[in-house]
């Protein structure tokens, strides 16, 4: 009997089943081989030979024309599968039961840690502060009222913080306005968090344990590498918080390295970053990347040496995360915010909306704290070796 022929002739059209009794297994097909199928929650083993009739289920279904995808019934006693809803579209659906477990196990870890998870709107008035990210807008059907939908749950955690928060965390489903690549979705799971009266070093710990969760068998031995010591043992050029556009032109010249004369100070220094640090980087594996040019500090404090005081994690060229020792001062807040807004004016974009709330509750006192976002999908990919993030 062919597939067609058993849906069409003997099969008994979606059942209502509700027996979820103990002699009743259901799921997915995931693969067939012989007459072993697989299911999410485990293996069975289907008896051939003589045809069943269930009451509610009617006949059984031979293992033969089952499909990745089909939803099924399997009587423990019987030892005979039951067809509840064939996949008809002929695509095999994703197994999402490990990316949920994986999520929770986070959940787990932080909750472990002694943070709370924090719940944060998808509809905001502003969607970040950075000008280099482009985000999404909604618009209501009815009213016309138009809101962003968050690159980053940072401005809402971080009033969180202002109100008397110290240790929170959340996952949440956020939106940039990229192309889509083999480690870029539009539409990711951010996992951020803040830790008042702690230090970068302790978000590398957070990040460690986090791996170590997941994976008590990954043996990972992490590097540290500022940018400055980079640029130095790369391409031989002492690049300073005060280094001026001038001289990275004439370092793009001597590397013979294209630019543009409309190029600004970000553009040439990630023009050499990508061309000749980015490629040793990768071969380092796991590796914390700190003190960052002062141009890219976004809302992070600057040290005494005039670095932003952050940290990027890669993984093998991958970047994972994103840290901040975050500035606390509500004026220089403010100002960095102005300025983001004029980059994306001078750029041709649509200028940034301000939070006004954001930068109101600032000012009643956001306590010394780093923060970290990290990209679940992107960690997900590199512990279980996926090259792509729609898989």
């Amino acid at each position: 009997m062919t597939r067609d022929q058993f849906l069409e002739y003997t099969w008994q059209k979606y059942p209502a089943f509700t027996d979820l009794g103990t002699e009743w297994l259901v799921g997915r097909v995931l693969q067939v081989e012989g007459s072993k199928v697989s299911l999410a929650e485990e293996t069975i083993a289907v008896l051939d030979g003589e045809d069943v009739h269930v009451p509610d289920l009617g006949a059984n279904c031979p293992v033969s024309i089952l499909r990745t995808g089909d939803w099924v019934a399997y009587s423990r006693i019987l030892r005979k599968v039951f067809l509840l809803s064939p996949c008809v579209s002929g695509a095999a659906p994703l197994d999402r039961k490990e990316w949920q477990q994986f999520l929770r196990k986070t959940q787990t870890y932080f909750e472990s840690l002694g943070f709370k998870q924090w719940l944060t709107p998808t509809l905001v008035p502003s969607a970040g502060v950075d000008a280099n990210i482009d985000y999404f807008e909604a618009r209501g059907v009815r009213t016309g009222r138009v809101f962003r939908l968050p690159t980053s749950p940072e401005f809402e955690l971080k009033k969180a913080l202002a109100s008397g928060e110290t240790k929170i965390f959340e996952m949440k489903m956020c939106m940039r306005d990229d192309d889509d690549t083999a480690i870029h979705h539009y539409q990711f799971m951010m996992l951020e968090w803040y830790r008042a009266f702690c230090s970068l070093a302790d978000l590398q710990e957070d990040i460690l344990g986090l791996m170590r969760c997941h994976d008590p068998q990954l043996v990972v031995h992490p590097c540290f590498v500022s940018i400055p010591e980079a640029f130095r043992k790369i391409v031989g050029f002492d690049l300073q918080p005060n280094t001026s556009q001038l001289e990275l032109q004439e370092l793009l010249i001597k590397e013979q390295i294209d630019f543009a004369t409309s190029d600004d100070w970000n553009d040439l220094f990630f023009r050499v970053y990508i061309a000749r640090l980015e490629p040793w980087l990768t071969t380092l594996g796991f590796v914390f990347v700190k003190d960052f040019p002062p141009q890219q500090r976004s809302l992070a404090r600057l040290t005494d040496a005039g670095w932003a005081d952050r940290f990027e994690l890669l993984w093998d060229g991958v970047e994972i995360a994103n840290a901040y020792h975050e500035e606390t001062n509500p004026d220089t807040i403010q100002q960095i915010v102005e300025n983001e807004k004029a980059k994306r004016i001078d750029s041709g974009k649509s200028a940034l909306t301000q939070d006004e709330t954001f930068l109101a509750t600032m000012r009643r006192g956001l306590p010394p704290c780093v923060g970290v976002a990290l990209g679940l999908d992107r960690i997900y990919m590199k512990l279980t070796n996926l090259n792509n993030i729609f898989k």
